[in-house]
């Protein structure tokens, strides 16, 4: 199921991007069918991969198309991949709780299982999800925030944070493809080396060690 709702998502954002692409010129973007879907496909593979490359300085781009890209940026690879972002299967994990949420405002004595498929889900990975996407959106607003502040810009506040998170590489803006982050004030660049450890190694285990209670059980 996870494999079958990657591809979908992969083909959706490819050929709406090639849709926008095609149809919204510019003086620096003018594709042709051909050229919207290779430069569509390969870059929302290399963001939603988390490899890193571009085929194109998609910072030029319309801001619609940007937006499919930025999208691309939190999805990430499916379970076990070494992709970075939130990971397929905790956003369909994340589907099914609010499925299951809204079916119990309409019958709300119902007793629910929640499933992935034909997998039963059990209770402790619903709260695994739900800490870890809390993190991962605390983490994000936090850096958008202080990066915007001192970069006074939210474009590269939002999308450098997203990127270091989710380990893509490129954002939008002076950090777009063609850019580069070494303008960026130096609180800026330890804040994005931080999300993007933290990104990389999984969330729960880098805050775990700023909690008391860890370093408790192990003195003791």
């Amino acid at each position: 199921m996870e494999l079958r709702v990657y591809t979908l998502i992969v083909l959706v954002f490819s050929l709406s991007l090639a849709a926008f692409l095609m149809t919204h010129h510019t003086r620096d973007m003018n594709y042709s069918w051909s050229d919207a879907l290779r430069h569509a496909f390969f870059n929302v593979t290399s963001i939603i991969t988390t490899t890193g490359y571009a085929s194109a300085d998609f910072a030029l781009w319309v801001p619609a198309a940007q937006a499919i890209l930025v999208a691309a940026m939190f999805v990430g690879g499916c379970a076990g991949s070494g992709a970075g972002g939130i990971k397929v299967i905790r956003l369909l994990v994340v589907g099914a709780i609010v499925r299951r949420e809204l079916i119990r405002s309409l019958h709300p004595q119902a007793i629910i299982t929640l499933r992935l498929g034909s997998k039963a889900l059990g209770e402790d990975i619903m709260r695994s999800v739900a800490a870890f996407i809390t993190l991962y959106v605390a983490l994000l607003a936090a850096g958008t925030l202080i990066i915007s502040l001192l970069e006074n810009n939210f474009v590269i506040g939002f999308t450098a944070s997203a990127q270091a998170i989710g380990n893509i590489g490129p954002g939008l803006g002076e950090v777009g493809p063609m850019g580069s982050y070494a303008g960026l004030e130096p609180l800026s660049k330890a804040i994005l080396i931080f999300q993007m450890w933290a990104g990389r190694i999984e969330l729960i285990p880098v805050f775990l060690l700023f909690t008391p209670e860890l370093w408790k059980k192990l003195r003791g």
